[in-house]
């Protein structure tokens, strides 16, 4: 450890050898030499300060200070103290050091590669980011003249406007199905980037998988039929439900099913089937389609679940696809917490697996007659439940219970009652999530929601799709009175709509759809005159796009809905904007829903306004 002495006036008395190879200095000239020569002429004020500090001999514990060894300068980590010498009743100051240049330099390095990392991650993610806006501007662009592409097919195919010939016909399908083909590549792109990007959000509840796999079967009808193939469904009535976003299982089934019927060959059989997991799998859903295509090579099958890798050479002698469907589907079950296998033997088929967590079986409720309407009651508050409860039943009607926001979700989607009283304030799930939830699912999307709780926010709740808002303490009467509204068949009627898009093509289909159903239509085509128009004829809807030349979509919300006179004017959004987390969030109070261009079809629309007629109707009879 090195070591030096100094008198009162700085001259250095001692020095050991590890002190003077430290320094660079020779022990037989340094004594006497002042003991400024170890260190550096022009120091920064703070270590000029400690250098006297340590000069005059006060004492130091741990003090970084730099010292020179020849002309190099290191640092040292200094430790000195004043000591008393007995026989010449003097005084004379010593101290010892660490060498810590390398610990220092070594930090230093770690430093600025943690900067150059941090700096590198900064242009990644703001890359990444610019990369997702670029495409979510491109899919708008892209997808508003697929709109119009895919609904005017649609509408021609119809024969609304008059007979078309068989050859119309088929070239008309031919445009509705590239259009589709175009717009689920656009998609899948999209999808993919967004995941990359960490910014794809799920909307997971719990789903029947018998339900959503038909649905995917019945819209893919025509492509299996088209090859004359056999698709058989063996899923087993007890199979356990399982959380997960709807539209993004369909996603997956259909991008399996949709491989499978491209390599197998004609007249060849495609299997769904289904099983509660057991053994290592307990606790699982597994899904199995199974084909009876060319197989996979093993040198293959790690492959296949890679972006933009085409096996169409290798199985067919032919590519098919964008080599996108696999391996989106492969990053949309790790999002659902989920895995994908697949087995599959050269010449002999494939099976792809998905593997789901299985979701608890609902309990099992007690039988109604068959004749009293079921009212779901979804609150935490056990003396609200009794009281609903006694209400209810002396009334005529059968109540259930759901005690939490997720819980009201699941029953409600398979219970399918006659009406739903909510509470806001609930645990695990908000219940303005789970109207938002309720009104997008299709079991449910119909059945009325009375929201009955202590927050007053009737604005929002009508908006999200309630018929009414209650505020506790309630008003047993009117409840009742407005529940037995509810009772007989509620007949649609004509609506006043507003669309406003600044796509002239869009605007004519909507209008062409909704005019054939009866309803009174006016187009616009920037954000103005939507404003001029509603102060002018107030509409019972607006269809808003977000995209619009001259204010965003976004400003008039918000300007509608800061006016007395418009705020209560339901709003649906249409738009080819892919929109982020926090848009959605910020249109969520104020829109009742929705709707993704490349989404958009006349049932999505025409329900929506079935329900909105149902709603304003009870609304007037109030």
């Amino acid at each position: 450890m090195p070591f030096i002495a100094w008198d009162q006036s700085g001259h250095i008395v001692q020095m050991n050898r590890a002190a003077c190879e430290g320094t660079g200095q020779d022990q037989t000239k340094v004594i006497g030499a002042h003991l400024s020569v170890i260190f550096p002429d022009t120091p920064s004020k703070m270590v000029q300060a400690r250098i006297q500090k340590l000069m005059k001999g006060e004492n130091v514990v741990g003090v970084e200070i730099p010292f020179l060894k020849g002309d190099e300068e290191r640092i040292g980590l200094w430790n000195a103290v004043m000591v008393n010498d007995v026989e010449s009743h003097g005084r004379f100051c010593g101290a010892i050091w660490l060498d810590i240049s390398e610990r220092i330099r070594m930090e230093n390095i770690v430093l600025e590669s943690n900067m150059e990392l941090q700096t590198a991650l900064m242009r990644s993610n703001e890359a990444r980011k610019q990369r997702v806006e670029f495409l979510a501007g491109m899919s708008h662009e892209l997808r508003t003249p697929l709109s119009a592409i895919i609904g005017f097919s649609e509408l021609m195919l119809d024969e609304t406007h008059g007979d078309l010939t068989h050859e119309q016909k088929e070239f008309l399908k031919d445009i509705f199905k590239s259009g589709k083909a175009l717009l689920s590549i656009i998609n899948d792109m999209l999808d993919i980037t967004k995941i990359q990007a960490g910014s794809l959000e799920l909307s997971k509840i719990q789903i029947s998988v018998n339900e959503e796999v038909m649905k995917v079967i019945k819209a893919m009808r025509d492509q299996y039929h088209h090859k004359g193939m056999e698709l058989e469904v063996e899923i087993p009535d007890d199979l356990s439900d399982i959380e997960a976003d709807p539209s993004r299982f369909r996603q997956m089934i259909t991008n399996i099913l949709d491989n499978s019927i491209k390599f197998t060959p004609q007249g060849g059989q495609i299997r769904i089937s289904a099983e509660n997991g057991t053994g290592q799998s307990l606790g699982k859903v597994l899904i199995h389609i199974s084909d009876t295509g060319p197989g996979i090579p093993a040198q293959l099958k790690d492959a296949i679940f890679k972006e933009f890798i085409q096996l169409g050479d290798a199985l067919t002698e032919k590519p098919k696809g964008t080599g996108l469907g696999l391996p989106l589907t492969r990053r949309l079950m790790e999002l659902h917490e989920g895995e994908i296998g697949i087995e599959s033997e050269e010449g002999k088929g494939t099976t792809i697996t998905l593997e789901f967590p299985s979701l608890v079986p609902l309990e099992t409720f007690a039988a109604t007659d068959g004749e009293r309407p079921v009212i779901l009651v979804i609150d935490d508050n056990v003396q609200n439940q009794k009281l609903f409860s006694t209400v209810l039943n002396d009334a005529g009607y059968d109540v259930l219970i759901a005690q939490n926001g997720k819980e009201g979700v699941r029953k409600a989607i398979s219970l399918k009652p006659f009406a739903i009283l909510l509470d806001i304030m609930l645990p695990k799930m908000s219940g303005w999530d789970v109207l938002k939830v309720l009104k997008e699912h299709d079991t449910t999307s119909n059945i009325p929601v009375i929201i009955v709780s202590i927050v007053e926010d009737q604005e929002k709740g009508i908006s999200l799709g309630a018929i009414d808002n209650f505020t506790k303490p309630i008003d047993r009467t009117k409840l009742l009175s407005r529940l037995a509204m509810l009772r007989p068949v509620l007949d649609g009627e004509n609506l006043n709509v507003l669309v406003v898009d600044d796509d002239f093509s869009m605007v004519k289909l909507i209008t062409e759809i909704m005019e054939n159903e009866g309803h009174k239509v006016t187009g616009v085509f920037d954000g103005k005159s939507c404003i001029e128009s509603v102060q002018n004829d107030p509409p019972d809807i607006i269809l808003l796009d977000l995209m619009l030349p001259d204010i965003s979509g976004f400003e008039v919300v918000s300007i509608l809905k800061s006016d007395p006179d418009s705020r209560r004017i339901p709003i649906m959004v249409i738009t080819g904007k892919d929109l982020t987390p926090e848009e959605v969030d910020k249109l969520n109070d104020d829109i009742i829903s929705i709707t993704l261009k490349e989404d958009f079809n006349q049932r999505g629309l025409l329900d929506e306004l079935e329900f909105l007629c149902k709603v304003l109707k009870t609304q007037r009879r109030g």
